[in-house]
């Protein structure tokens, strides 16, 4: 995770690559699997040769993902947001469609 932190911390608007993940599943039973958001292996062979992007970041982008433990998500304020069609968050709904939650530890 730090070789992709430093390689996208080098690009302006890098902070895109690294505060927006989307939880792909588990890996195991003790890994999430959590995927770059905007960024896709596609976009990643058109933008860099194989020899600038470092190993992690290419594992990251276009193979597993990274795969923190369950236990290491949960100490950080991990924040779901569930939009409606006017793209704002949906904090509650009297339909049971999904709604947007904060995991927090006081």
């Amino acid at each position: 995770m730090g070789e992709y932190l430093q390689f996208f911390s080098q690009f302006s608007g890098g902070n895109l690559a690294w505060k927006h993940w989307v939880v792909d599943g588990f890996f195991n039973q003790t890994q999430l699997r959590i995927r770059p958001r905007y960024l896709a292996a596609e976009g990643l062979a058109k933008a860099f040769s194989d020899d600038v992007v470092p190993d992690g970041v290419q594992k990251i982008v276009t193979k597993q993902g990274w795969l923190p433990p369950v236990n290491t998500a949960s100490k950080t304020a991990v924040r779901i947001v569930r939009r409606n069609a006017f793209g704002e968050p949906r904090l509650s709904s009297a339909h049971h469609m999904p709604c947007s939650w904060q995991w927090r530890h006081e």
